[in-house]
Parts: structure tokens; C-alpha cells; sequence
């Protein structure tokens, strides 16, 4: 099965071929997915959007495309501008994006406990969307979280998907 992960979304990408892929995931719940919600909503492929619970925006103006790192960075000062609203999370669930989990704060856990609390209050924050998936964050090959998250009946992703923004730039990097 071949796995296309997408962080965010920008012309170059719009060019891939998305017919060689079995499913196309969008990682991070950037902004520019919606804003090419017409284009990505005609691909008919199982698309999932992953979500970082904590990383949902709320008032602010979103930033259409920014690169995924630069989000992150202007996530941990307080700004959530480059990703989605729930509104527009809605929106794509009604359009047959499916959502998955990514986390609360998108962190790499190192025990037990902060596996466990990145899970559960994802899924709390998130559970209107009746979640069946998971991404682990950055792509992180954690036996203990993924033993979590079968315990939880959810389906695992992670490493071992196709990067397309490496795909279209080889000098890419999202972390």
C-alpha cells in the first residue's frame, strides 16, 4: 500500500500524480489544505487529515501556506494562525476528508504518561469526528505509543509513508 503524506500544501504538490497513492494524508492540519479544498476534495483516494488537538486555531487569520517547520515554531510562541479552525476541519469531514489524531501539542513522548495524555485528550478535543486514526508525530517509531494506540482500536501511521514535499523538493525539510 502506498501512502502519500502531505504537510503543507502548495502549486508543486497540486502537480503530483495522486492516482499512484491508496491514501493521502495531510499532516498538521495546516491552513493551505482548506484553502485547496476544492482541488484535493475531487481526489478520489482515502484522504486523512491529522490533528494536533492542542494546534486547532481559533480567531486568528490564517496564513495560507507557510512551511510546516515555520508553523511550528510560531506554535510554540502562542500563534496557532497556520493551521485550520474546527469550522474548517468540519467542513473537510463533510467533504470525506476523514480526521485522525496527531497528538495534543504534537510532542515526541518519551514515557508512559505523556503517551497516554497526548492520546486521551486528543481524542476528547477531537471526538465529534469519531477518530479511528492515528499519526504518530513526527513520523516517531515509538514501540510503547504504538502499543498505546492499538490498545485503543486505532488504526497506526506514521513512518514508511511517501513524503511529497521531498517528492517535489528534494531539499525539503518539515522539522
Amino acid at each position: 500500500m502506498k501512502i502519500l503524506m502531505i504537510h503543507e500544501v502548495n502549486e508543486d504538490i497540486l502537480k503530483l500524480n495522486f492516482d499512484e497513492y491508496d491514501i493521502i494524508t495531510f499532516d498538521d492540519a495546516l491552513y493551505s489544505v482548506y484553502y485547496n479544498k476544492e482541488i484535493l476534495s475531487k481526489i478520489q483516494k482515502r484522504k486523512i487529515i491529522f490533528v494536533s488537538s492542542d494546534i486547532i486555531r481559533e480567531n486568528e487569520n490564517p496564513l495560507e501556506f507557510i512551511k510546516c517547520s515555520d508553523a511550528h515554531r510560531l506554535y510554540r510562541k502562542g500563534d496557532k494562525s497556520p493551521y485550520m479552525n474546527f469550522d474548517e476541519l468540519q467542513e473537510l469531514n463533510s467533504l470525506g476528508f476523514e480526521i485522525g489524531g496527531h497528538g495534543y501539542k504534537h510532542l515526541r513522548c518519551k514515557n508512559f504518561i505523556q503517551i497516554k495524555e497526548e492520546v486521551e485528550k486528543c481524542l476528547e478535543i477531537l471526538k465529534e469526528f469519531e477518530i479511528t486514526s492515528y499519526c504518530l508525530p513526527y513520523n516517531q517509531r515509538n514501540p510503547l505509543y504504538s502499543t498505546y494506540l492499538k490498545y485503543k482500536n486505532l488504526e497506526i501511521f506514521g513512518y514508511g509513508r511517501i513524503d511529497a514535499n521531498i517528492l517535489v523538493n528534494p531539499n525539503y525539510m518539515y522539522i
